[in-house]
């Protein structure tokens, strides 16, 4: 679920896409009544997102923070020739 103008996507607590389930129960509980207003928690995030475990991230941020985490992974390894 990414959107391209605001060049942020939806991701589950793994980091990846939600999936069919995930995706619909957001979208339904977006309908709860006042839901604007659990925006205004220190967290910030929406009720939809946080009974579903979802987060919605700045695209280029997320795939850096992605990058940097392979590449941390990647030291110490034996590169083959």
């Amino acid at each position: 679920m990414e959107n391209l103008l605001l060049k942020t996507k939806v991701i589950n607590e793994s980091g990846k896409a939600p999936d069919f389930k995930e995706a619909l129960l957001r979208s339904l509980f977006c309908l709860i009544p006042f839901d604007a207003f659990s925006f205004l928690g220190s967290d910030g995030r929406g009720w939809h997102d946080s009974i579903t475990n979802t987060y919605v991230v700045d695209v280029k941020k997320f795939e850096k923070a992605q990058n940097t985490e392979i590449e941390i992974d990647l030291i110490g390894q034996v590169q083959g020739n």
